[in-house]
């Protein structure tokens, strides 16, 4: 199986990391209102490309991964320090929090940070939107 961004990570060193594994759990995304939204399953860049410039491959594989979070606690944090930090996060990021589960065939996951967030590089073939619904708006 490839990853959904397989092209573009086949040109950057070791991407998805060695240490990424296989995930099975309950996470939390940001995601617009409406959950097939074609932006809530997407990359970043995808959809900011200039987010690739002057980046290692490391950083670049990062910003081709999905962030999630363990929790809606941790979520809700996370995006509460972004929002203080930068104008119009919403209208980037995200304007709820969405609940699913992510199962060992759908990609693999970087572990879990203090801030209980996680990159995901998720398969081609993995609908997130089918699995995941939107529980609360960001605030």
């Amino acid at each position: 199986m490839d990853y959904y961004y397989q092209k573009q990570i086949n040109e950057l060193e070791r991407c998805p990391p060695d240490d990424y594994k296989n995930i099975k759990c309950v996470s939390y995304r940001w995601v617009f209102k409406d959950i097939n939204d074609r932006r809530n399953f997407i990359a970043q860049a995808e959809k900011n490309p200039k987010s690739l410039n002057d980046k290692t491959d490391l950083e670049k594989c990062a910003i081709y991964a999905l962030s999630f979070h363990n929790s809606i606690e941790n979520s809700q944090r996370h995006f509460s320090i972004l929002n203080k930090k930068f104008k119009n996060i919403k209208k980037r990021l995200g304007t709820h929090i969405a609940k699913g589960s992510l199962v060992h065939n759908d990609g693999v996951g970087s572990n879990i940070d203090k801030n209980g967030h996680f990159n995901f590089h998720h398969l081609e073939n993995c609908n997130l939107n089918e699995r995941f619904e939107i529980i609360r708006i960001l605030e």
